[in-house]
């Protein structure tokens, strides 16, 4: 395989600090890096924002001597030439899906006859109009979770890849709920403090729940919009029925926090596949959760995980509560999960492994 030019189109914003470096996810930083390290010239193209607290999206610097950050911001006309001059010379784009800009630079490519791939890594997408004709004309398509699915009919060269996590299945923890005492259940939410994920929900949910006398303490890990009022609000004092600990950088600090939860649970409103729920069921965790995104084309409610209802709180509460009084059918339902991530680890391919196999398409 001989070295080429790739555009890589993110979805998201890179952050840039006082110093000009620029910040990305670090999964995303390294996937990137590590594409270079291959050998090949690696261009990533984003708007560009100042860098804030912006919890643990923007975790990873992107190496100057190995990446080249593109801004691509829509009030400057220069920019945006620039931008699309990296991408039109690119020997292949490979765009994050969907987005405005994911979206922009696809239909370009298609209108120019320059070739593209696609890493879809959210739902938010038709499979008619113009999203269909995008995926249709792209080269290959990489994708986690269960959107694959969404995706065979659009285009032939569909490839599952594992999610890009901390993980390897030597980090599996496997749990005998029979055998736990008495203590109070530990419930665990890791991801953005936003009403987006079903945030406010989960909390109403568990003042009904303290309502009727369950014992537990709820655990809020991440950053984002609300962290600030939920910090203040509840605080993180260990005992406490809800606990608020900001975003968890360190890897063996955020696996102990799955590792020391007995239910999982996700009532987001959209996703893709969020990569916390591998995580969560690695560490045996039950899993709770809406049936949004490409969630359900890879979970099944009652075999390795409860459905939520999306912005009911009530109904999470019903279903915490139904969950914690049967401890086989919680002991059935984390090691069905446990099965489907160790299969996920060991039969998919990685998303540098995909796209390296993939990267013989020349214009």
């Amino acid at each position: 395989m001989h070295a080429i030019q790739l555009a890589v189109v993110g979805n998201g914003a890179t952050a840039v600090d006082a110093a000009g470096r620029c910040h990305v996810n670090r999964h995303t930083a390294q996937f990137l890096a590590d594409l270079a390290a291959h050998g090949h010239r690696v261009a990533y193209l984003e708007p560009h924002v100042r860098l804030q607290a912006h919890g643990n999206l923007q975790d990873g610097e992107l190496p100057p001597h190995l990446v080249q950050a593109v801004a691509v911001n829509k009030r400057s006309p220069l920019a945006l030439w620039r931008a699309g001059r990296v991408l039109c010379r690119a020997d292949l784009a490979y765009i994050f899906y969907p987005g405005t800009v994911p979206r922009l630079a696809a239909a370009l490519c298609r209108r120019l006859g320059r070739p593209y791939a696609i890493y879809l890594r959210g739902e938010r997408f038709d499979t008619t109009g113009a999203d269909a004709a995008n995926l249709h004309g792209a080269r290959f398509v990489c994708c986690v979770g269960g959107l694959s699915a969404r995706v065979q009919g659009l285009n032939r060269h569909v490839v599952p890849i594992q999610p890009m996590l901390d993980l390897s299945p030597a980090d599996a923890l496997r749990r005998d709920f029979a055998s736990r005492d008495d203590s109070p259940w530990r419930l665990l939410f890791v991801g953005r403090l936003e009403a987006a994920k079903g945030v406010p929900e989960l909390l109403q949910a568990a003042e009904l729940l303290r309502a009727r006398g369950l014992r537990f303490e709820l655990v809020l890990v991440g950053g984002g919009p609300l962290h600030a009022e939920l910090a203040a609000r509840h605080g993180n004092r260990p005992g406490a029925s809800v606990r608020v600990t900001g975003s968890i950088d360190n890897k063996t600090s955020l696996h102990a926090a799955y590792a020391d939860a007995d239910l999982f649970v996700l009532p987001t409103h959209h996703e893709g596949f969020p990569r916390v729920l591998y995580e969560a069921m690695m560490k045996s965790n039950v899993i709770l959760t809406t049936f949004v995104g490409g969630i359900p084309g890879l979970l099944r409610d009652g075999y390795d995980a409860l459905r939520l209802p999306v912005g009911d709180a009530a109904g999470i509460a019903e279903a915490i509560a139904d969950a914690v009084a049967d401890r086989q059918r919680m002991q059935r339902l984390a090691d069905a999960g446990h099965a489907i991530v160790q299969q996920v680890l060991t039969r998919q391919p990685t998303h540098l492994a995909a796209v390296l196999q993939h990267l013989h398409v020349q214009p």
